[in-house]
């Protein structure tokens, strides 16, 4: 009975807090069982095929599917399990399958090549995205021609075991976290980590029933403790604790990423294309994979001899201050942290006080109202997963018109997916809301004590908000599935991109940085962070870059019988001495590319290095007219109010005001003109 399935009955909110694994499967069928009928009706309809007709109905075939998959994924992410695990693999089997009817039926391909192209240019988007779906979903192939009823059957059984496969990469993952946590009884071990981390570490030892602190080896949180951890021994056991995730038995997953990738590479030669990242960077705003290795390998050309020059003078530094002779990557973070703070007077722990939680989500949600004219007021009314969640009506603040709810899940959990990311919970229709969520994974304070973020968790937190703001504001669009964030990655992440320079303006930072008795962040502890902004800032680019030209690699070439995942990285990393200290993932533990069958970050990486470029360049042009000038806000408000319903390019730069260039990224990381020549 639909009263005892919440996702069967009438709700405008998902109802989180009464939802049981056992109700999706029942949910998923209904909501095919309505999608089979439109399908029909599609087809059914009296010819000649039109846009209207054919195009426009296709755009809500399946948005009871997607209702389902949305609310199933937030519980995914929220709550790893088994059950949830083989759940996500019949879900998923059966939303493909279905999609595989629909999009490799002659009848309705047929109907939809005769579609002259429309001349709104909303129209025209909506009719590329459907066509390609056509031809990677198996209808007919890149050059037009239609694809064998063999190869669809062949394209159908890779899909199916591609689902089975990245659905065993992410369950190793989350397996392999818990089997690799590190174990502290010592106290002394701990020395220098934050009141945060080490309370998490208690309450994790606790929930495993071990004495001391448990570590479990999640990347972000790696990150702050190789550069807080005074124990070199520590940083050691825990940075390789990481890079064992994914690597071993039982939770080995390079005989997964071997066969992914070689059935990745089938797929796309079935479909016509040379190989996977032809396939995947057909739809995207690079357009081709000699436009995204261009920017890669200016900004590589330029970066690598500053990031040599930075850890020669972290070595020295560390020399003089009883450092080891020879720094190994586990040891680069933390002597780059001191030498920054004596070179530059500035101390990231100092800054931190100045950053509790509370005021960095009260920073955001001011520069969101100040740049897109919006206001958040929490409402505890809303179902949750989690009592920890916290729930936002968000409004328009000319008109105080309903613009959707913002869900806000920040704590890490032992069962939740690492990492921090956005989800759209919930599209906008004529009956339901826009929900959007942003999600970190922040340790959870000792009770009654604030939580205090990082710098860098405060650009986290300003990133997945980008996110969160293409997702409640794009909706100025007449189609659902070009709502918020469904474009290619290297656009969408323009917008998270762009609001993360609110973190590293004076202004904006001053705004919201205080301390728990309210005193604001002193001048010379914040001038003493933006004049260190670009030390040892070269890595992180680096970072993305290698990790792109593993992917590319990844997927750019027929796999060879005999070569691993680690013969990939070795063959794509930079040829120089200093690329293991760039610390790039290995792809046993790159969820990105291999947590979904057809992941949008798999030859798509990429997209980071694309999209900062793209970012800091409009901003900077922003700033220079002036942040608080009147015709900012306007421009703000319909780059992400258009979703993704805009050619990319040209939505850009009607934002800018132009292209991008690799400028603004290089002066970003303290490279001037003169050293890029």
């Amino acid at each position: 009975m639909a009263s005892d399935n919440p996702l069967l009955g009438d709700y405008s909110i998902p109802p989180y807090d009464r939802i049981k694994p056992a109700h999706f499967l029942p949910a998923l069928d209904k909501a095919l069982e309505k999608a089979e009928k439109k399908f029909a009706a599609i087809k059914a309809d009296a010819p000649p095929a039109s846009f209207h007709n054919t195009v426009v109905p296709l755009d809500t075939l399946f948005s009871d599917i997607d209702q389902i998959g949305s609310i199933f994924s937030t519980c995914h992410n929220s709550r790893k399990s088994d059950e949830m695990e083989k759940i996500s693999v019949a879900l998923s089997t059966r939303i493909a399958a279905f999609a595989k009817k629909c999009f490799q039926d002659e009848q309705l391909g047929a109907r939809f090549q005769s579609i002259p192209m429309p001349a709104d240019a909303e129209d025209k988007v909506l009719l590329h995205k459907f066509a390609y779906r056509f031809k990677t979903e198996g209808a007919f192939k890149n050059d037009g021609s239609r694809l064998s009823a063999a190869g669809r059957k062949s394209l159908n059984r890779l899909d199916d075991r591609l689902i089975k496969l990245c659905a065993a990469f992410e369950g190793n993952l989350a397996k392999g976290a818990v089997r690799q946590a590190v174990p502290i009884t010592d106290m002394q071990e701990l020395k220098g980590l934050s009141d945060s981390m080490l309370s998490a570490f208690r309450k994790d030892a606790e929930e495993a029933g071990k004495e001391g602190w448990l570590i479990i080896p999640k990347r972000l949180q790696v990150e702050s403790l190789l550069e807080m951890a005074r124990s070199r021994d520590l940083r050691q056991r825990v940075f390789e604790a990481l890079n064992r995730i994914g690597a071993e038995e039982p939770c080995d997953n390079a005989p997964l990423v071997k066969e992914i990738l070689a059935l990745r590479h089938q797929r796309a030669q079935l479909l016509g294309y040379p190989d996977y990242a032809a396939y995947a960077l057909e739809p995207t705003m690079a357009g081709n994979l000699a436009r995204a290795q261009d920017l890669m390998d200016k900004v590589a050309k330029a970066a690598l001899p500053k990031f040599e020059r930075t850890v020669r003078e972290v070595c020295e530094y560390a020399g003089r201050h009883g450092g080891p002779h020879t720094l190994e990557p586990y040891d680069l973070p933390y002597w780059s942290s001191l030498c920054r703070e004596e070179k530059y007077g500035y101390d990231a722990r100092k800054l931190s006080e100045y950053l509790p939680l509370e005021n960095v989500i009260k920073g955001f949600f001011e520069t969101a109202s100040r740049t897109f004219g919006v206001t958040f007021s929490e409402n505890r009314s809303y179902p949750r997963l989690d009592s920890s969640v916290q729930t936002y009506d968000v409004h328009d603040s000319r008109t105080h018109s309903f613009i959707g709810i913002l869900y806000a899940d920040i704590y890490a959990r032992a069962e939740k997916t690492d990492g921090a990311w956005m989800d759209n919970l919930q599209a906008k229709s004529t009956d339901r809301p826009r929900i959007v969520s942003l999600n970190m994974n922040l340790p959870r304070p000792a009770p009654g004590k604030p939580a205090f973020l990082s710098i860098e968790e405060a650009e986290t937190l300003f990133h997945e908000g980008g996110h969160t703001m293409h997702g409640l504001l794009g909706t100025k669009t007449r189609y659902a599935c070009l709502q918020g964030t469904s474009g290619s990655s290297d656009y969408t992440e323009i917008h998270s991109n762009l609001m993360e320079n609110w973190v590293h303006d004076p202004q904006g930072l001053k705004s919201f940085a205080r301390n728990p008795a309210g005193e604001p962040v002193p001048d010379k502890l914040l001038a003493a962070f933006i004049e260190s902004g670009t030390f040892a800032a070269e890595r992180q680019k680096l970072l993305i870059i290698q990790n792109a030209r593993r992917d590319f690699l990844a997927h750019s070439q027929e796999p060879a019988p005999n070569q691993s995942a680690s013969d990939i990285e070795k063959a794509a990393d930079f040829d120089h001495p200093l690329a293991e200290h760039i610390r790039s993932y290995p792809l046993t533990r790159f969820s990105h590319l291999f947590s979904d069958p057809l992941s949008g970050y798999a030859a798509g990486y990429y997209g980071y290095l694309w999209s900062e470029a793209h970012a800091l360049t409009a901003f900077k042009t922003l700033n220079e007219e002036g942040l608080s000038s009147p015709q900012i806000a306007p421009r703000m408000a319909a780059f992400y109010g258009a979703g993704s319903s805009q050619e990319y390019n040209r939505c850009y730069e009607a934002l800018n005001g132009g292209p991008s260039t690799p400028q603004a990224l290089l002066e970003s990381i303290g490279i001037t003109a003169g050293e890029r020549d």
